[in-house]
């Protein structure tokens, strides 16, 4: 999951929602058909409906299981383009995760537990941090800084804001000219003529735009970092993870990546 990428971070939530009720609705195919396998990616509350209520009323258990795997499809259909399906699913998990911890803490307690539990809490801990994940990112695509209403937003014009709007951002103050023998890593110019650069000189990795040098990382060896500046009303970003993959944001926009060895 790309985490700079808050799109990629929401289509994955999906994905993962989607396979979480398909191998669900495996799993519960798979006890009918007196299979003992059964896949941990799953909900936890349909397969306990039906086994719940298959000495009882077996047909009560087969309703509310169909009804919740309903709304989760529900959810992932509908939070195509509305994020609020995303919430109503991450809430639906959550009441799921917490009944099963709840049944888990009480196996434990009765001296039941066995090491391969921990495994359906890790995979049921998995499926509600994308759901959680999808949320966050959903809010973050909205744009809307907490506290701003959406009107004090500046216009925006092919992912940029427009120059001049009422809403400039602090400018960032340059700390020098950089260097000569500079070697240019990544290198970008927005539609407006802003000249941005990263470059590696002298165990320095610098970050430039229009020809000044506005944050810089000194170290022998390149690890994970953050730079960023505020230029001519432009949000500048420069990125690099723990794998070496470099990206780099105008705007919360990703204008350039570079996957770095060395």
């Amino acid at each position: 999951m790309n985490r700079n990428d808050p799109a990629k971070r929401y289509k994955s939530a999906r994905g993962n929602l989607m396979a979480m009720i398909v191998l669900t609705v495996i799993n519960i195919g798979l006890s009918l058909a007196g299979s003992g396998r059964a896949f941990l990616f799953r909900a936890f509350l349909p397969e306990l409906a039906i086994d719940f209520f298959s000495d009882r009323i077996a047909w009560a258990g087969f309703v509310i299981a169909a009804l919740l795997l309903g709304l989760y499809v529900l959810c992932w259909a509908l939070s195509k383009k509305e994020s609020a399906w995303m919430t109503a699913a991450m809430v639906l998990f959550a009441v799921d995760t917490a009944i099963f911890l709840v049944l888990f803490a009480m196996i434990c307690l009765g001296g039941a537990f066995e090491v391969g539990m921990l495994l359906e809490v890790a995979f049921q801990a998995w499926v509600l941090y994308y759901l959680i994940a999808g949320v966050l990112a959903a809010k973050e695509l909205k744009g809307v800084p907490e506290g701003v209403p959406e009107a004090q937003m500046p216009p925006q014009e092919d992912g940029y804001p427009v120059q001049g709007s009422d809403y400039p951002p602090q400018e960032s103050v340059p700390l020098r000219e950089p260097s000569a023998k500079r070697r240019t890593i990544l290198r970008q110019q927005t539609p407006g003529g802003l000249a941005i650069e990263v470059a590696r000189a002298r165990g320095v990795t610098e970050l430039i735009a229009d020809g000044m040098v506005y944050a810089e990382i000194r170290g022998t060896l390149e690890f994970a970092y953050e730079l960023t500046a505020c230029v001519r009303g432009h949000d500048i970003r420069a990125t690099m993870d723990i794998r070496g993959l470099m990206e780099l944001y105008v705007d919360g926009v990703c204008v350039g990546k570079k996957r770095r060895i060395f």
